[in-house]
């Protein structure tokens, strides 16, 4: 990706892990983005800030170019009835990517 200017790509989907008892649930992706992108969680179209019940990780791996982002939630419970969704934005000066799951816990 060198000199070449692109929005951030998502190289890694995104990947759900629930812990058994619905207590809490963790969230990751891996990116690429010439620049380091700027990055957003929304929990149901809220966005939500690192602490309290959400662990924000975003952080350089081991590609010039590659990133790794996560969201943990604890203390999360069961809704059969409505789904929540989780959603990621990722932007840098040339554009901007998202990407949501659903899951039964929020």
């Amino acid at each position: 990706m060198s000199g070449m200017r692109k929005s951030p790509q998502i190289t890694q989907k995104m990947s759900l892990h629930e812990a058994g008892d619905g207590s809490n649930l963790s969230i990751e992706l891996r990116c690429t983005s010439h620049s380091e992108p700027q990055i957003a969680w929304l929990v149901n179209s809220a966005q939500v800030q690192d602490g309290g019940k959400y662990k924000l990780v975003f952080r350089k791996e081991g590609g010039a170019d590659t990133y790794y982002a996560s969201l943990t939630a604890t203390g999360t419970t069961k809704n059969t009835s409505a789904p929540t969704k989780y959603e990621v934005r990722l932007r840098n000066d040339a554009g901007e990517s998202m990407a949501w799951i659903q899951s039964f816990l929020g």
